[in-house]
């Protein structure tokens, strides 16, 4: 299957041309599925907030505080892993993708400025603090779904496909809350708890939208995907 792959370009399996992208491309998704898991309950408590009871919220955020600080940096590895090893898709992917991007930085950055900020500020001051976080979560969450939704949908123009953008932007914001409860369920007992729960069933409907959104976009979309998912042969 390599060689055969490596002779469709015109290139041999040992030629770093050939191996070098593919072995890129292998860390870039280790490291984009390693920062939605180890930051997707920090992202998914944030969201959280906005339905949980303020006296609850403190308690929220204070388990937060051990995973914050490296949790941060999946997302400029990320970023930076992708513009050193594919600078040609660079512009391009920046120019389609301006909007969620833009939303995803303004995010992460109210994220951080908020949660650093209320950490400091006086008990009666901490509410707005957590409203930003909160924000920014949400935000942060929103965006991920709309940039999914943009690639498999191969950046199509049009009602539809930014209908579905939206439609799978709501579903990653409730995915992220999917982890975030899931999280709480693992970490705390009590009220926090039983609330959590609640939130898990909620949201995990929605959750499944999502998977299968995608996936029957990315299988008409995608020519070699619809035939490899609808020959028969993989459904055992």
């Amino acid at each position: 299957m390599i060689d055969s792959l490596a002779g469709l370009l015109g290139l041999g399996a040992t030629d770093p041309a050939f191996w070098m992208p593919l072995a890129l491309m292998g860390v870039l998704m280790v490291t984009v599925v390693a920062g939605v898991l180890l930051d997707g309950f920090d992202i998914g408590v944030g969201c959280l907030l906005w339905v949980a009871p303020a006296r609850l919220r403190g308690r929220m955020l204070s388990l937060l505080s051990p995973w914050r600080d490296a949790n941060e940096y999946w997302l400029l590895l990320g970023l930076g892993l992708f513009a050193a090893a594919f600078p040609g898709a660079w512009s391009r992917t920046l120019g389609q993708l301006y909007l969620p991007l833009s939303m995803l930085a303004i995010g992460t950055l109210l994220r951080s400025v908020c949660f650093e900020c209320r950490l400091r500020a006086p008990v009666e001051q901490q509410g707005p603090w957590s409203f930003g976080f909160a924000a920014g979560a949400v935000m942060v969450a929103f965006s991920h779904g709309y940039l999914l939704a943009r690639v498999v949908s191969a950046y199509e123009a049009g009602v539809g496909p930014a209908g579905f953008a939206l439609l799978m932007g709501v579903c990653s914001l409730a995915t992220y809350a999917l982890l975030g409860a899931a999280w709480l369920i693992m970490r705390e007992a009590g009220e926090l708890r039983i609330r959590a729960v609640g939130w898990a069933r909620r949201t995990l409907r929605w959750g499944a939208v999502g998977v299968m959104g995608i996936s029957v976009v990315l299988d008409f979309s995608n020519a070699g995907v619809f035939l490899k998912w609808g020959d028969g042969q993989h459904w055992g």
